[in-house]
């Protein structure tokens, strides 16, 4: 079943709209000093991305202005996350605003839109931070100048994306656009809009009007050239002669030969020289408008020497008699020994001319070289710019086009745990791990995108290849060792293939026998991988470079160049159909591995139907709008008869009724009781979590279930709902209104089902004998809950990883129970779960409420975690049966020994880190843990060692609920949280 709202597109943004991959930037930057523009007082600016890492010892700088390090205008990533803008003069902070939100999240993609007036008269106008559509008004810092000053922005200075202003503290995200407008103060809603299913939708922003010196960089070839993407400028070929003073290494002509990487030996020079031109004549007759010039140095290196040079461009009608005997209509600064090519753009230049050059001003004895000049006419677009360091165009884009290959694609997760003695780093985009320990630890990065259906293909270069120090594979996304230090392969759950293992290649597969390839892997061989998740196979292989195959290694360690996973033959590996599979790598000390996620960087050929792991191949969830079933409300108490909470509406804004009301006092003057109402029983009928009270019949409390939300009595009585003055949560339950008879069971209940089948409200009459009970999903529950109504008894929960012979009682903080009488020793099926003859459950006579959850792809995850004791908690993928999601709820509980059952939600903490804390178990109020919890765009990171969430070795469960599904068909991509 597919609970598929029509988004605006099924393919990239609003209406369609792609951004054609990211320039990955690993050390290098993009700088130009531009003329002084409309405005640095006013503008807006917009950066589309993807995080890589938190930066340590010092700030990464996304972009700067300035002049020098004591006078500058900057927007980098803090220490610990935070988003930072900083203005500084002569050596003073002037501006400083750091965000509250910390920004941690490195599997999906981010929007930054940064407005700046500082002519307005109201401070928090002067500047406005919107991060993926939302305004951000929380700032551990904020400090700002008073109205009437100005930015180094726009101006003649030097303008760097991913450095500092000394060209150094680099960032290392993936830049996907970069926007400037030059004048003007837009918001977040000229950049991306939300669709039909709540998911932040990047907009085409080409039409905007950037001002003087504003510039549109979008998609990766762009990105790591440098180009304004608004450029339709073409080359003009020369029909005269060359001019200019060129007389060193090759003389003119060597400068418009279309060589742009000879050597300096072949190209036009002229040593020492500060009055030097070179350009081209369009012949008589002719003329053109010149609007860009690209210079290269040799061999595509710096042209300049060590000093900073000055580059002009000029035009004339007439032969020119020397270097400055025409119009200045452009110039560029360049620093020295920095850029590979040297460019100036003239967007607005309208005047034709016959005779075009380019003058190198500046001083030094050393050479510059222009070893190829090349002229532009029509629309240049905005400023280029320099490019400097490693920048890689790569297909890794915010918006999905499966047909061309763009999508949020897989790196290794940097977010896994690291506490054990390796000592991994994260390199080239976290698609890169090196184990660098001493000694013999373990590290087993895996991938960001985890699948549960369909078929994918990827391949992990090992690049050591010495005595078993990478072993690629593959393992459930449950297999316990992932967090641990254990090898794939090495236990049940997992496959592993040891690449070089006392000189040869062998395979492992759920901690059998170690098993020797019959053809040996060597350097530069790379791993494959393939997954059928949907018929429960896997294979590993690896790309005989020498013979130019892939090469298929079955279980027996035999290996086969035919297309064994297209043909669905000869797995390495088997595992139950659909489970969640996670690619990965265990790396020894000293090794290292790469990821090849895309198909653009494969040396193999994927096995027929297989796909790259990126949002844009995953299937679409069964919910790709959250809203519709699951709200979080907030609201204020006023003790008044007839006060309606609203906010139950999907991302369309149509309203719902919800079935199933939970409400807690967030604060409170003496009673706190949790206070669950639904429909199946009726209003008014309360049942609290924290207590063994049987229902009772409340008095001017939840009057009624309404679409878009409820109705509250004026609650004097018992001040549990709407005392006044005194916050509330509510979590909000779709299910299918008021029930109906379901027979499935021995036992007759009344059930309301939500129509994704994942969730069912029932009642039913106890027998004292064993019984079935019919539950009205349409899959097999993970987790119920069962309440006696009539009676003083605990609430009794089944979750699966404690299996059918054990029990967990919500409203107590016991430890998991072994118990025959519960669950009858018997696990639920698709239609029913089973009773004993407990009177806690199935009481003669008693009637009894359960709440059943199943694993729904987008909005619900059931799962389990092992705690590590460490501030490096556990990454949990939510497991929704697919690929997780970015949760709205989050509710834990250690199921081996004594805690609460903890609840986080993300209307309480709208931003990381998520520390409000309420628990299932008591009355107490909202309380503050930090460090606590991060929600990522498809999970949860624990950050905080305290037992109650992350006890060492402890095994917790969670049952969550999602804001929005992480990807597949017929959904935007998850953003950044």
């Amino acid at each position: 079943m597919s609970i598929v709202r029509v988004p605006f597109s099924l393919t990239g943004g609003a209406g369609g709209y792609v951004i054609k991959g990211s320039g990955l930037f690993d050390g290098g930057y993009l700088y130009q000093t531009p003329s002084a523009g409309d405005s640095n007082q006013v503008f807006t600016m917009e950066i589309v991305g993807k995080h890589t890492f938190v930066p340590s010892g010092a700030d990464d700088h996304l972009f700067t202005a300035g002049t020098d390090t004591s006078n500058y205008w900057d927007i980098s990533w803090t220490t610990t996350g935070a988003l930072q803008i900083v203005l500084v003069e002569s050596g003073g902070i002037v501006d400083q605003i750091i965000t509250t939100p910390l920004y941690r999240d490195f599997g999906a993609f981010y929007q930054i839109v940064i407005g700046v007036d500082k002519t307005a008269a109201a401070s928090d106008d002067r500047y406005t931070i919107e991060y993926n559509g939302t305004a951000i008004t929380s700032f551990s810092t904020n400090t700002r100048e008073a109205a009437g000053g100005d930015t180094f922005v726009g101006k003649a200075n030097v303008h760097v994306i991913s450095a500092f202003v000394d060209l150094a503290r680099n960032a290392y995200d993936y830049l996907s656009r970069f926007t400037y407008i030059d004048g003007t103060k837009l918001d977040a809603t000229s950049f991306g809009e939300l669709d039909n299913n709540g998911g932040w939708s990047l907009l085409n922003v080409s039409g905007l009007t950037f001002g003087t010196n504003g510039w549109l960089i979008e998609g990766g070839t762009d990105m790591a050239a440098g180009l304004d993407s608004r450029d339709v400028s073409t080359q003009i070929t020369a029909s005269g002669a060359y001019i200019g003073d060129m007389t060193n290494n090759g003389g003119l002509a060597a400068a418009f030969d279309g060589i742009t990487s000879q050597a300096s030996t072949a190209s036009a020079a002229s040593p020492s020289q500060t009055t030097a031109y070179c350009g081209q004549d369009e012949g008589a007759g002719n003329s053109a408008t010149v609007t860009k010039v690209k210079v290269y140095g040799p061999n595509n290196t710096a042209p300049f020497d060590s000093n900073d040079r000055t580059i002009e461009l000029y035009g004339s009608n007439t032969s020119p008699a020397s270097d400055t005997d025409g119009t200045l209509i452009a110039s560029g600064i360049y620093q020295g020994q920095v850029s590979a090519i040297g460019y100036i753009n003239a967007p607005s230049n309208t005047t034709a001319y016959r005779y075009h050059w380019v003058r190198f001003v500046g001083s030094g004895s050393n050479a510059w070289y222009a070893a190829e000049v090349q002229f532009y006419e029509g629309d240049s677009g905005g400023p280029s710019w320099f490019v400097e360091g490693t920048i890689t165009a790569i297909n890794d884009s915010p918006t999905d086009d499966a047909a061309n290959g763009y999508g949020n694609h897989a790196t290794f997760n940097p977010l896994r745990t690291n506490t054990i003695s390796a000592s991994p780093t994260y390199s080239n985009g976290n698609r890169s791990v090196t184990n660098s320990a001493a000694g013999s630890a373990t590290y087993s990065p895996y991938t960001t995108i985890v699948v549960n259906a369909g078929k994918f293909y990827a391949e992990i270069a090992p690049n050591t290849f010495a005595n078993d120090e990478e072993i690629i594979g593959m393992a459930l996304n449950s297999w316990d060792q992932w967090e641990a230090s254990n090898q794939l392969g090495a236990s049940s759950g997992s496959v592993g293939l040891h690449t070089l293992s006392t000189a040869d290649t062998k395979i492992k597969i759920n901690g059998g026998t170690l098993t020797t390839v019959d053809t040996k892997m060597v350097s530069p061989d790379r791993t494959v991988l393939a997954a059928d998740v949907d018929a429960g196979m896997g294979w590993l292989g690896f790309y005989d470079d020498s013979a130019g195959v892939i090469r298929w290694v079955d279980s027996s360690g035999t290996t086969r160049t035919t297309d064994e996973p297209g043909n669905g033959t000869n797995a390495t590996w088997t595992f139950t159909a659909n489970s969640v599979i996670k690619f990965g790598a265990s790396i020894h000390s000293g090794g290292d591995v790469d990821l090849y996620a895309e198909k653009a960087d494969w040396v193999g050929t994927a096995p027929s139907g297989f796909k790259a792991l990126s949002t844009a191949n995953l299937p679409a969830p069964t919910v790709t709008d959250p809203s519709a079933y699951f709200k979080t409300l907030l609201y204020t108490g006023n003790s008044t008869g007839s006060t309606a909470i609203t906010g139950c509406q999907d991302a369309s804004g149509t309203n719902w009724t919800p079935d199933l009301v939970w409400i807690k006092p967030r604060t409170f003057a003496a009673d706190g009781r949790h206070c669950l109402y639904d429909q199946v029983r009726g209003a008014n009928k309360r049942i609290s979590s924290n207590n063994t009270n049987a229902e009772a019949t409340d008095i001017d409390c939840l009057d009624s279930f309404d679409s878009g939300g409820f109705t509250l009595g004026a609650d004097t009585a018992n001040n549990l709902v709407n005392d006044s003055g005194y916050t509330y949560v509510a979590w909000c339950l779709n299910a299918g209104g008021s029930g109906s008879s379901n027979t499935d069971g021995t036992i007759t209940s009344t059930v309301s089902a939500a129509a994704h089948g994942g969730f069912s409200i029932g009642t039913y009459t106890g027998t004292g004998s064993n019984a079935t009970v019919g539950h009205g999903l349409d899959r097999t529950p993970s987790l119920y809950i069962v309440k006696d109504l009539d009676n003083s008894t605990d609430w009794f929960v089944y979750n699966e990883t404690s299996g059918a012979t054990k029990y967990l009682k919500l409203n107590t903080i016991g430890a998991e129970t072994t118990s025959s009488i519960r669950w009858n020793d018997t696990a639920p099926t698709s239609s029913v779960f089973s009773l004993g003859t407990s009177a806690d459950v199935n009481g003669s006579g008693a009637d009894f409420v359960f709440y059943a959850f199943a694993r729904t792809p987008g909005l619900i995850g059931i799962g389990s975690y092992t705690g590590n004791g460490s501030a490096d908690g556990p990454y949990v993928v939510v497991d929704d049966g697919a690929s997780g999601f970015r949760p709205a709820f989050f509710l834990v509980k250690v199921i081996n020994t004594t805690q609460n059952w903890f609840i986080f939600d993300s209307a309480r903490n709208t931003y990381n880190e998520v520390d409000l804390e309420l628990y299932a178990n008591l009355s107490a109020a909202d309380s503050s843990r930090s460090p606590g919890l991060d929600f990522v765009a498809n999970g949860v990171k624990l950050r905080t060692s305290y037992p109650g969430i992350n006890a060492s070795g402890d095994t917790f469960i969670y049952l969550a609920f999602a804001e929005y599904p992480f990807g597949g068909a017929g959904v935007e991509q998850a953003r950044a949280r």
